[in-house]
């Protein structure tokens, strides 16, 4: 089985990402990638059943990013109160929320 390396397409004012490269799979369906992926972390995207491509993926190490869990800030005391009432004595549904769920049912049939 064959394969045929491609570089995307260029957008305008992008830098030329070189040739095409044809290579062959071994009874694995392995293949050996051009040097200047030697030691790189890579992302496959299987497009199609004809149709793999291969990125170098841009690896970010979490303290040059920051923990993305403290990201966001936590809740407020008063904010954590009223999300807990909200769990434990949800709202009665109104006529618009009743008419979706009706809805929703009637779409399932």
């Amino acid at each position: 089985m064959s394969i045929a390396v491609r570089s995307p397409k260029r957008k305008a004012g992008q830098k030329e990402a070189g040739t095409s490269i044809t290579r062959t799979t071994d009874a694995k369906g392995r293949i050996t990638l051009p040097r200047s992926f030697a030691n790189a972390t890579v992302v496959i995207d299987q497009v199609s059943d004809l149709e793999v491509r291969i990125r170098k993926a841009q690896v970010l190490l979490l303290h040059e990013v920051g923990d993305p869990e403290n990201a966001i800030p936590p809740l407020s005391k008063r904010d954590q109160e009223l999300l807990a009432r909200m769990i434990m004595r949800p709202p009665r549904a109104n006529a618009a929320l009743k008419r979706l769920l009706h809805m929703r049912d009637d779409r399932r049939d």
